[in-house]
């Protein structure tokens, strides 16, 4: 998780030991780190950090062992940050403010492998995850004039389809493939049953029991 700290007013990331009740920090850097997203094996963790100037996407142990890996950079070098992981641990979708609005890319972490883009539009693309199967990517955008989530298969052939029905954002898939949950405008944390394999359908959004939050989003592109 990403923790303020308030005497120098800047995000560092923390492990919380949720059995044991335990918490420890895992960054020590001058600058902002932020958006953990943890590697399937659960042995690192990307995030975003902007100690270099500009966001940039980095990996750590998750021990704190080590140093830390720098993922390409996309070719702009505006800002950017990982938003999920696909299932082999190969790549990383990530959010990455370009030329017109948030973009989504894949970045394979092989040695001397290049970012590749996966969506640009004149909207807002972002927050990624890419399904357990590998098949599928659930992301954000607001070409409908909100945010709303939806799915396209990874290759980017074929069309799309709309997961939310009155506003969505931070979509997450479940651990099966069978459902998709979201957070709805009003913070309601929303699920839809899906079948994703070859082919894709969604059922009908519905709330979870006790889901509503006063958090509030990090917004604007200070921040990835």
């Amino acid at each position: 998780m990403s923790v303020v700290d308030p005497q120098k007013g800047r995000d560092d990331l923390w492990v919380r030991q949720v059995a044991r009740g335990v918490t420890s920090r895992l960054t020590f850097d001058d600058g902002n780190e932020m958006n953990p997203a943890w590697s399937p094996d659960g042995e690192r963790i990307a995030y975003a950090s902007d100690r270099s100037g500009s966001y940039r996407t980095y990996i750590r142990l998750a021990s704190g062992a080590g140093g830390d890996d720098t993922v390409a950079t996309i070719a702009d070098n505006g800002p950017s940050g990982p938003t999920g992981w696909s299932p082999d641990g190969g790549t990383l979708a990530v959010r990455h403010l370009g030329s017109t609005q948030w973009d989504i890319w894949m970045m394979p972490l092989l040695p001397g492998a290049k970012p590749s883009l996966f969506l640009k539009t004149p909207f807002n693309e972002q927050w990624a995850r890419i399904s357990p199967d590998g098949r599928w990517v659930a992301y954000q955008s607001d070409q409908s004039g909100r945010d709303e989530v939806y799915v396209q298969a990874v290759s980017g052939a074929g069309g799309k389809w709309q997961i939310s029905s009155a506003g969505g954002a931070r979509p997450w898939w479940r651990r099966d493939g069978r459902e998709i949950f979201y957070r709805a405008s009003d913070q309601t944390l929303m699920a839809v049953p899906v079948s994703a394999g070859e082919s894709f359908d969604a059922g009908t959004p519905s709330g979870c029991s006790g889901s509503r939050s006063s958090s509030r989003e990090r917004r604007g592109s200070g921040g990835p």
